[in-house]
């Protein structure tokens, strides 16, 4: 026997492998083991496909497509505001900080 025939790992060999894992996955009651198992198995025969689609983006375009949706929203700007000197203190379990007050 030669090592390709010896090492030959197929689709009728995945899904004996998928049964036995499914079956562990269902006698320890793991549902999500046993869905990702299903899925795997349709996967193999062609039930499941993933599709993946490139387009081509002009960026220039996109960022000013962007911008002109986003030119309604309203700015806000941060602002700073003086706390005098014995109102600060740090925020602790025993002694919160309300910020609302």
């Amino acid at each position: 026997m030669q090592i390709r025939e010896r090492t030959l790992y197929d689709c009728a060999a995945a899904m004996a492998d998928i049964a036995e894992a499914e079956a562990f996955a269902r006698l320890n009651k793991s549902a999500m083991a046993v869905s990702r198992l299903v899925e795997l198995r349709c996967r193999l025969n062609g039930l499941l496909v993933d599709r993946i689609e490139v387009k081509t983006v002009d960026i220039g375009s996109a960022l000013e497509e962007a911008k002109r949706r986003s030119s309604g929203v309203i700015q806000i700007t941060a602002t700073s505001v003086s706390v005098p000197e014995h109102e600060t203190h740090r925020a602790h379990p025993k002694n919160p900080l309300d910020v609302f007050s």
